[in-house]
């Protein structure tokens, strides 16, 4: 029982007034039922007031020396939200920090007993439903019945009184077996299975900074085993990374990513223990799925998290076939000093810049050394090579780039031919750097057979697809992937491309326009989301997005070519040749792309121009997808000289009708 630090602790706020030592809580003069821990809470939230409260703090003072769930606190804040009637009278007076705990934000001022006195005494005889008897008495005497009638009268309020108690009793022993905390809950199944889940990076709690990325770490290992599931859909790490250091409603984070559960917990490291703490929300009404506590030594960290995929799989209702529970199973490591640098580059390379690429590039090969046979080591240090030779960061050569990385993809595929990163690694060394195209293919469709929730395998099957002439199919795949991961920049701008390329104007500009909205500095897809514009014949909003990426990047040239097309398809000629000589002007001065002026000649229908700048980039030197899909080269696809030109590249095979 919480003990009132002096016996005057009243507290006001709103219509509301608090008696810690009646432990007694009135609203307009009239008392409110709360049970024991719920008034303990509310007393510890009061007492602090204005502050943030944080959880263990909580679990100390209404908990002490108990093991108890976290459920129980969020049940007694929701019960206490529901006794202050906060969705009725729309005044909140308990605020939700995420993943830290609660600050109590109404006014609070503290009253002493005197004005609190004449209250007090009225509202006592119905403190309860059940009273001890010698306050009963004092109640019947408030009361004052006339003195003939009292013996009858107080014969059956006693009646009454122990009726209601024989009815209550029953009550209460049932809500204390129901809400009784139980360490290692074991999860309820619930009724209908959901879809889609997101794990969030625990909230990692204490002063071992150097655990920082313990959290991080926790949700991709649990991501990578449910991802073996495949009637789940997985959210990758990707799509969650970056919330490592904020704060966020995990319901609302669960609508915004678009999936039905969350599992969000809190990891803590102390010494040679880790504990972990869970939650399974339900993002549709936020209710807890299942929670659960573990307690372990950090070198058994591996069968905290067998136990924590194990248990979600079983409170989601999963159906699991044989080989599904195998690889549930599976650990990838088991070696702690690996699997600390392994979350390092994964850290990092989720970041994509040179330096963070670079960087992974080391932390994978220390997981290597540490764990020779840790097989997602060598298909993310695969990984990351595909990455520094696709974006050519020096100072590694492209060429070097690819050898490291199709030597590193078959190591692992050699350890494990399961390992679904391996294959996507493989198949971009196969596309770009071997130009076995039927074989990238056929690589990338194993992947995601093996992990259908691979969003970064799907991404680039889209790709592929769309190189082999199959758009309506590649326009699916981006679909998905950029339902697996919905705040991405890349899985947002690859749709818009995609559906840019299949000339769906409208949607191609929603999904730019999201992709903006992650990196709006990124002038590469502000341009893209420009020409959509201007093909769409928007040329005014065209205009304006080509000159918003001068302002985002001053360093960057006018893009002279952009706005004179959109001046062309816009019908005035006049503007845009005078915005082509400038162009041409340009080109003495800087590289102009020849591929660039053909468009523009083209849009203002001088054909023989257009083709004389396209001649002096040969087929070969142009992308595939861009030759077969780039609307801005419609009129010049049109032209029988543009078959010429793919001939003369032996690419006549690049002749797509787009519907």
């Amino acid at each position: 029982m919480l003990m009132s630090k002096d016996a005057n602790e009243l507290y006001e706020f709103g219509p509301f007034r608090l008696d810690v030592s009646e432990q007694l809580l009135l609203k307009n003069q009239e008392p409110l039922p709360l049970t024991p821990k719920v008034f303990e809470t509310l007393v510890t939230l009061v007492r602090r007031s204005g502050r943030l409260v944080e959880k263990e703090e909580l679990f100390k003072e209404v908990w002490p020396d108990s093991f108890v769930e976290e459920s129980n606190l969020t049940r007694n804040i929701s019960l206490l939200r529901k006794a202050l009637n906060e969705d009725s009278d729309k005044i909140r007076y308990i605020e939700t920090v995420p993943r830290r705990g609660y600050r109590f934000i109404a006014d609070v001022r503290r009253v002493t007993k005197d004005d609190a006195e004449i209250i007090t005494q009225e509202s006592t005889q119905a403190h309860t439903p059940v009273e001890e008897e010698t306050r009963s008495e004092k109640s019947e005497a408030l009361v004052a019945p006339a003195a003939h009638h009292a013996p009858a009268l107080r014969y059956y309020q006693r009646l009454s009184r122990h009726i209601i108690a024989l009815s209550v009793l029953p009550c209460l022993v049932l809500i204390y077996y129901l809400w009784l905390p139980r360490k290692h809950a074991e999860p309820r199944a619930i009724v209908s299975s959901p879809s889609s889940i997101a794990v969030l990076p625990f909230t990692v709690l204490g002063a071992e900074t150097n655990d920082e990325l313990l959290g991080l770490g926790m949700a991709d290992a649990t991501i990578i085993k449910l991802s073996s599931l495949h009637k789940l859909k997985v959210l990758p790490t990707s799509a969650i990374y970056t919330y490592t250091e904020r704060e966020r409603d995990p319901q609302a984070l669960g609508r915004r990513l678009g999936v039905d559960v969350v599992l969000e917990g809190t990891v803590q490291r102390e010494g040679e223990r880790v504990r972990v703490t869970l939650q399974l929300l339900n993002v549709s009404d936020g209710g807890t799925l299942w929670s659960g506590k573990f307690d372990e030594r950090f070198t058994d960290i591996f069968t905290v998290q067998d136990s924590i995929s194990q248990k979600v799989a079983l409170a989601l209702s999963l159906q699991m076939t044989g080989g599904e529970r195998e690889r549930l199973a599976k650990r990838l490591t088991n070696n702690t000093e690996a699997y600390q640098a392994y979350l390092m580059g994964i850290f990092h390379w989720n970041k994509r810049t040179k330096e963070s690429l670079y960087k992974s590039l080391e932390y994978f090969q220390q997981a290597i050394e540490k764990d020779p046979h840790y097989a997602l080591a060598y298909a993310m240090l695969a990984d990351a090579y595909v990455l520094i030779a696709a974006y050519k960061h020096a100072p590694l050569t492209p060429q070097e780039c690819w050898e490291r990385a199709r030597a590193a993809a078959a190591r692992s595929l050699e350890l494990d031919e399961t390992m679904a990163e391996a294959h996507t690694a493989m198949a971009m060394v196969k596309r770009t750097y071997e130009q076995d195209f039927p074989g990238a293919l056929r690589s990338l469709q194993c992947a995601l057979a093996l992990n259908p929730s691979y969003a970064t395998a799907r991404l680039r099957y889209g790709w592929q697809l769309a190189f082999h002439g199959r758009l309506d199919e590649a326009l699916t795949e981006m679909r998905r992937a950029q339902e697996l991961d919905p705040l991405s920049t890349a899985t947002n701008e690859a749709l818009g491309n995609v559906l840019y390329f299949s000339r769906q104007y409208d949607e191609a500009i929603h999904y730019y326009h999201r992709a903006l909205e992650f990196a709006p500095d990124a002038h590469v897809w502000r341009r893209n989301l420009a020409e959509a514009y201007a093909v769409k014949g928007m040329y005014h909003e065209a205009i304006s997005e080509f000159e918003k990426m001068t302002e985002h990047n001053k360093e960057a040239a006018v893009p002279l070519d952009g706005i004179a097309y959109a001046y062309a398809v816009a019908g005035k000629k006049k503007e845009a040749r005078a915005w082509l000589a400038k162009l041409q002007g340009q080109r003495l001065k800087k590289k102009i792309s020849p591929l660039d002026m053909a468009i523009v000649c083209g849009a203002i229908d001088e054909k023989d121009e257009a083709f004389r700048w396209l001649n002096q980039k040969p087929a070969s030197q142009v992308s595939p997808i861009t030759l077969r899909y780039e609307p801005m080269l419609d009129p010049l696809r049109a032209d029988p000289r543009f078959k010429e030109y793919l001939q003369r590249s032996d690419m006549t095979n690049l002749l797509v009708q787009i519907k």
